[in-house]
């Protein structure tokens, strides 16, 4: 596995894990990256900016920062094709403060 900022322009990654807290956690899920989805980076900010993205299943682009991209860590190549096991989304969803952010529970 390798961080999300190691990649260049034009290729396609399968998100592996999230390495950071809940919050990080919800603000991507909002954007749609969690793990198990594929994901193509578009540009890649200059003097260590933001990293631009496509969302694949769903088309979105958006960016991510710097910081929250290097704890997104992503495979390539091959593993493109097949998920791995424990790629579903949990059926017990996890409720913060009342807001009704649904996270998945984080691998152990």
């Amino acid at each position: 596995m390798i961080r999300l900022t190691d990649l260049r322009p034009g290729q396609e990654c399968v998100v592996r894990e999230i390495r950071g807290g809940w919050g990080l956690m919800r603000r991507l899920a909002e954007m749609g990256i969690f793990r198990g989805v594929r994901v193509k980076i578009l540009s890649d900010g200059p003097w260590g900016g933001p990293v631009y993205i496509e969302i694949l299943p769903t088309g979105a682009r958006c960016s991510v920062g710097r910081g929250a991209a290097s704890k997104i860590m992503v495979e390539v190549g091959e593993c493109l094709s097949e998920p791995e096991e424990g790629d579903e989304i949990c059926h017990k969803k996890h409720r913060i403060r009342g807001r009704g952010w649904y996270l998945w529970k984080r691998p152990r």
